[in-house]
C-alpha cells in the first residue's frame, strides 16, 4: 500500500529480548501485532471443533426433536483444547514471520505442520516464560496507543470531541 507515493508500514514492528544468563546468549526477535483476518486464516487451516449435539428424549407428538450443543463433553474439550494450543502457534508463526532472520522449517499451512511448528519452537529451546514474553511485545504492536489516536484526531478535518455545552 503506498500513501502519496510511499510505501506504508501498517503494521509495528517491534523488538522483543528474550535474556539468558549470558548476555551474549540472549535472543532478540522482530514480531509484528495479529495480522487482519488472523483467525479467519487459521479456521481456514484448522476449522473450529463444534460440540456434539444432544437430542432430547422426550417429544410430544407434532413437534421437532429438542437438540443443544453439549459444550461439556469430552471429546469437544478435548478437541477445543488442541484447537486453542495450536491457534497459539499459529499467531505466534505469523507475527515472527516480520523477523527475516528466522527460518522456520514449517509453514503452518496444515494441521501437521502446526503440530510440528509447535515441536520446533520446543526443541529451539524456548520456554513458556520465553512464549509469555513474545506475545507481550505482539499485544503491544497491536494496540493502538493513545499517542497515536491523538495524531490521527489532529488530521481529521472536524472534531470528533463533542461541542461542551
Amino acid at each position: 500500500m503506498k500513501i502519496n507515493g510511499k510505501s506504508v508500514q501498517i503494521r509495528e514492528v517491534l523488538e522483543v529480548k528474550l535474556s539468558r544468563s549470558k548476555e551474549e546468549d540472549s535472543i532478540v526477535l522482530k514480531v509484528c501485532g495479529y495480522p487482519i483476518g488472523i483467525r479467519r486464516a487459521y479456521e481456514a487451516v484448522y476449522p473450529k471443533p463444534t460440540p456434539p449435539v444432544v437430542v432430547s428424549n422426550v417429544v410430544k407428538v407434532g413437534q421437532k426433536l429438542d437438540t443443544t450443543l453439549d459444550y461439556n463433553s469430552p471429546e469437544y474439550e478435548q478437541k477445543i483444547g488442541h484447537w486453542l494450543h495450536l491457534n497459539k502457534f499459529f499467531m505466534l508463526h505469523k507475527c515472527l514471520s516480520v523477523d527475516k532472520t528466522l527460518v522456520f522449517e514449517n509453514d503452518c499451512s496444515t494441521v501437521a505442520s502446526l503440530e510440528k511448528f509447535a515441536k520446533e519452537l520446543d526443541d529451539a529451546g524456548l520456554s513458556e516464560g520465553d512464549i509469555g514474553v513474545i506475545f507481550d511485545a505482539i499485544e503491544r504492536a497491536t494496540r493502538i496507543e493513545p499517542k497515536a489516536v491523538k495524531e490521527a484526531e489532529e488530521t481529521f478535518p472536524v472534531s470528533l470531541t463533542p461541542p461542551v455545552a
